[in-house]
């Protein structure tokens, strides 16, 4: 099954950060710049979130009167990443991402922000997110198991068509590109952001002939099956990984 995704994401190059946010006592009233007031006295963290982003950071809905965690770009720079080309396992990655700030942070650093490559994102818009993907992908392996996906594909499509709905938008654009036969472009699904990414993602790896699997070396996600180069038996994404794990496992034949 030919890869329609197409799909790049800035992400911080310096990483991010987890930074403290208290809405209390902070003046809501923009001024000329869009800018709001934090009280005298306020820590770095708040004075810095209001410096650079003002209404853009809070208060978070239902906390307007308690403290709560930012993820911060450290940087001013973005590299840009494809994080779908080079792990086809995102989508389980994110499933499997801690519901804590470190595992959140932990999983920004590598793939960046999941809404918006810029300003501070909200540690609450995270996991519920997390928990849906995560419920996604234990029922697709417990439908492997049982020996059919039926009813699993219909609370996918339910739960899938109220996520790309959920701002009256679709989270996907559909693009043609042009190809050595100029009667014949090829068909593009471009996300619009990280998380739908992995939505598509995970529904084009449900929709395959392939299989996935974790290299036994390095933990990397690979493709297996037809038209993968790869075989069902295979446990390596590469053969440097497959050497690796010969040498570690037989060290007494490399003396010889």
């Amino acid at each position: 099954m030919p890869n329609l995704l197409m799909f790049e994401w800035p992400k911080d190059r310096d990483g991010y950060e987890i930074l403290e946010f208290d809405p209390r006592g902070v003046v809501w009233q923009p001024d000329a710049n869009g800018n709001v007031s934090p009280p005298e006295g306020s820590s770095p963290s708040i004075v810095q979130l209001l410096k650079r982003w003002g209404m853009g950071v809070g208060p978070e809905p239902g906390h307007k009167n308690k403290s709560y965690l930012i993820l911060e770009p450290v940087g001013d720079e973005a590299v840009t990443t494809q994080p779908l080309e080079t792990n086809p396992g995102l989508f389980v990655d994110f499933a499997e991402t801690a519901l804590n700030p470190e595992g959140v942070k932990a999983f920004a650093d590598k793939n960046g922000q999941i809404h918006s490559p810029v300003g501070p994102d909200m540690f609450w818009s995270w996991y519920p997110e997390i928990k849906r993907m995560r419920n996604a992908v234990r029922g697709w392996e417990k439908g492997k198991k049982e020996g059919s996906l039926r009813q699993w594909v219909g609370n996918f499509n339910r739960r899938y068509t109220e996520f790309l709905d959920e701002k009256g938008r679709s989270n996907a654009s559909i693009r043609l590109q042009n190809t050595d036969d100029p009667l014949r472009p090829y068909l593009h699904v471009v996300p619009n952001d990280l998380l739908s990414a992995m939505w598509l993602q995970f529904a084009q790896q449900v929709s395959s002939a392939t299989g996935l699997r974790r290299c036994k070396w390095c933990s990397t996600w690979f493709v297996y099956g037809t038209g993968t180069g790869r075989r069902k038996s295979g446990h390596y994404c590469s053969p440097r990984c497959y050497k690796a794990a010969w040498k570690s496992e037989n060290p007494d034949k490399l003396k010889r």
